[in-house]
């Protein structure tokens, strides 16, 4: 008699959490996937692709699909100077003449005038400016001091 109390008391206790979960995953358009970078001594680069659904099919053409490769973006460091990146794609690589290099896909935007004035370096703050389909996009981060390891 307890035992099969104690069974029901369980299932009673249980039946009673479920919760259903609607979801919507119909979104309506795409966004802007932004994934940035900046290192002391090095150029800062951005990747920029477009948001794909989570149950959209995939194929061969999905990467070229979400690549965005018609932005404008700058890094702006708080003293005021502007660098504007550069989108890497497979006409500049060729124009380059750099062989075996290939993109997987279109992308990619790299500050290449990085060295001109020692642009990334540590104990500045710097604005990621994005400009596309009309709309400007903005975040902002630093270059913290390293930190010994002991």
């Amino acid at each position: 008699m307890r035992l099969s109390f104690f069974f029901l008391s369980i299932l009673l206790i249980l039946s009673a959490c479920e919760n259903p979960i609607v979801m919507d995953v119909n979104s309506t358009g795409s966004q802007l996937v932004v994934e940035g970078y900046i290192q002391q001594g090095y150029p800062a680069y951005v990747f920029l692709t477009r948001t794909e659904g989570y149950f959209d099919p995939i194929s061969i053409n999905t990467l070229d699909d979400i690549s965005i490769g018609d932005a404008t973006v700058f890094v702006e460091r708080n003293d005021g100077v502007i660098h504007k990146l550069t989108h890497i794609d497979s006409f500049l690589l060729d124009s380059l003449s750099l062989d075996g290099i290939d993109l997987l896909f279109n992308a990619l935007y790299v500050d290449l005038s990085y060295k001109e004035d020692e642009f990334s370096q540590i104990n500045y703050k710097y604005k990621l400016i994005i400009v596309w389909n009309e709309d400007t996009i903005s975040s902002s981060t630093s270059i913290p001091p390293p930190f010994p390891v002991l």
